[in-house]
């Protein structure tokens, strides 16, 4: 592919454009491991190959793999045949073919080739065509302003500040929101699923998702880079934040009309997508007294390890908080649209 502006040529790799996004692999699994992955799928398919690589070495993300709830979201949008859509960090695909069956045509945006390799055999054969796999940074995009009807992070904008240590992790997040504005037609949209920095399930001792360590998501950053240097090594660079910090963040990248969602269990698998607009009172006291039940959570296979009585407490104070008009504040996750300005 050349670059009419500037006469930059990249390759193809395998039905992949790749841009480059740094040169470095992020996966569930070791690089070799995965190479293997795809190079059975041809054979065994890629449902099979999953389960054969994936499942036993890590079944929150087998799950993660194979659950399209992950995508349910997509229903809060009218999309169409004639929409476009940019799904950043899209990973193996599982926010990606859900919403090409909604929309005209889907460009999966990852930094990782064996991911994009991973999608372009899936699509393959799954008969998808209108998903277009390529390896990029959205920080560094190669992609044309104002062609987009939306623009997903969903479970990706924590990781900017990890894949790229040139800035402050808010300030890489910020420029990838802004990029993201850009892409955007006129009114098009923007999403975001990403965990609250001060949910319930974190106070009550919780691990964070990304760091796996206790109470760092709503420590101040210097000492949270701390704590994360003396546990793992390395800076504290996943950031989230707060109901009211998200609101900012995105009024700042140039969105407006911002709408709040409490996606359960959480924004990668929901069950039930709420809404944290308005009066949520009555609506959400019903669906966590009648509907919601916390076993789900302590059963499944990222959650189990905190036991039945932690999620009761966790659906306990959720209930409490809803009827006193502030659980958005301690929402677990949050699923977030926003639209164009």
């Amino acid at each position: 592919m050349l670059c009419s502006d500037c006469g930059t040529c990249y390759p193809i790799v395998e039905g992949v454009p790749d841009f480059g996004a740094g040169g470095e692999y992020y996966g569930e699994m070791p690089q070799e491991t995965m190479k293997a992955l795809l190079a059975e799928i041809p054979q065994i398919g890629w449902k099979e190959a999953v389960y054969k690589y994936l499942c036993a070495r890590s079944p929150w993300a087998y799950q993660i793999v194979m659950d399209e709830t992950r995508a349910d979201w997509q229903f809060l949008l009218s999309l169409g045949r004639n929409h476009s859509v940019l799904d950043v960090g899209s990973g193996w695909g599982t926010i990606s073919v859900p919403l090409s069956r909604r929309c005209g045509h889907v460009v999966a945006m990852d930094s990782t080739l064996e991911r994009c390799q991973f999608l372009k055999l899936r699509c393959i054969e799954d008969d998808v065509y209108n998903v277009l796999p390529v390896r990029a940074n959205i920080l560094e995009s190669p992609l044309c302003e104002n062609q987009f009807d939306l623009v997903v992070f969903n479970g990706s904008l924590e990781w900017i500040g990890e894949s790229n240590l040139t800035g402050s992790p808010r300030s890489l997040q910020l420029e990838a929101l802004k990029s993201a504005q850009k892409l955007c037609r006129e009114d098009g949209f923007l999403y975001i699923g990403i965990e609250n920095s001060y949910g319930s399930k974190y106070l009550l001792g919780f691990p964070d998702d990304h760091a796996g360590i206790k109470g760092i998501s709503f420590l101040p950053r210097g000492e949270a880079d701390e704590l994360s240097a003396l546990t793992r090594g390395k800076p504290y660079r996943t950031y989230t934040y707060s109901h009211e910090e998200y609101r900012n963040m995105v009024e700042e990248a140039g969105f407006c009309d911002i709408e709040f969602y409490y996606p359960l269990p959480d924004y990668k698998s929901a069950t039930y997508i709420a809404s944290l607009e308005g009066d949520y009172r009555i609506p959400l006291e019903f669906l966590l007294t009648h509907l919601y039940d916390p076993y789900v959570l302590s059963t499944s296979h990222w959650h189990g390890q905190m036991g039945l009585e932690f999620w009761r407490t966790v659906g306990q104070l959720e209930r409490v908080a809803a009827k006193l008009q502030v659980l958005h504040c301690f929402a677990a996750s949050f699923s977030i649209i926003a639209r164009k300005r």
